[in-house]
């Protein structure tokens, strides 16, 4: 059940609002009904008197990712693959010793608990089609816990420079089989993310190279676009606790939000730039 929700989820997803499977499963493991394509996994009428109260999301699901059984068996077979080797990481006492070569099971729990919130933020955000917020929020959530493990940091992943360096590494170790099932999600998250700093329309800050913004000390200096879009995400992030800006903020923050508030205004009770193409 654990490796099913943390593990397998996010493959079983990524196809999300289409589906490719069902499974199923037993105690030796987990049982994969591999339709062969993918079918539409959610309809515009409420199955359930709670999800009358639900976002309505997006009114169609798009294009069906043009998969066959050849892509979802080997996606299957390369993510098991990547999964063997991240379990036999995670469960090697070698690598959780402290200065002295003793065994600290501490750092070993936090690790795997860090690593299936993870797997289940992804999957949240795969699942929650309806509802842009709280994918938003679980989104958001994934990445402060990839942070908290020390492989990346925040500002640096939503970065369009890095995620395309991000993205090509993928596309060369990821055979083509699967990766036609795989990547869509990462390429249209590269895409969403290239958008962002067009939402910026207050030319008074806008300067040949970028953005004109304040430092702490309240200098201003001019940022490359795709820092001052990682910044405005970053600053969507923050407003998880209020967009109220903490001390030593409050110039740089405002500023940036007052330069990227959308001609569209609200969407979904919060603040946006993100198109529907990065949802997933």
């Amino acid at each position: 059940m654990i490796t099913r929700d943390a593990y397998l989820a996010p493959l079983f997803l990524v196809g999300s609002p289409w589906v490719w499977c069902f499974a199923s499963p037993r105690i030796p493991g987990v049982t994969i009904f591999d339709f062969g394509r993918c079918i539409v996994g959610r309809y515009a009428q409420a199955a359930e008197l709670l999800q009358t109260f639900l976002p309505i999301g997006p009114p169609e699901s798009g294009p069906a990712p043009s998969v066959s059984n050849l892509n979802t068996s080997a996606a299957t077979a390369w993510w098991v693959q990547q999964l063997d080797l991240l379990l036999g990481q995670i469960t090697d006492f070698a690598n959780y010793v402290d200065g002295g070569g003793e065994y600290e099971p501490r750092q070993q729990i936090e690790t795997v608990l860090s690593l299936e919130q993870l797997g289940r933020r992804v999957s949240g955000v795969l699942s929650n089609d309806r509802d842009k917020a709280t994918q938003r929020a679980l989104c958001f959530d994934a990445l402060d816990t990839l942070e908290g493990l020390d492989l990346v940091n925040f500002e640096h992943a939503c970065t369009l420079s890095h995620a395309e360096r991000v993205l090509k590494d993928l596309e060369s170790v990821i055979p083509n089989d699967a990766g036609d099932l795989l990547l869509p999600p990462a390429r249209r998250s590269v895409e969403a993310l290239r958008a962002v700093p067009q939402g910026f329309f207050m030319t008074g800050h806008m300067k040949a190279g970028g953005m004109e913004l304040p430092d702490r000390r309240g200098n201003l200096q001019v940022r490359p676009l795709e820092e001052a879009a990682a910044i405005y995400l970053r600053i969507l992030r923050n407003g998880h606790h209020g967009f109220t800006p903490g001390p030593g903020h409050e110039t740089r923050q405002r500023q940036i939000l007052m330069s990227a508030l959308n001609r569209t205004g609200f969407d979904g009770g919060s603040l946006s730039l993100i198109p529907q193409a990065a949802r997933a």
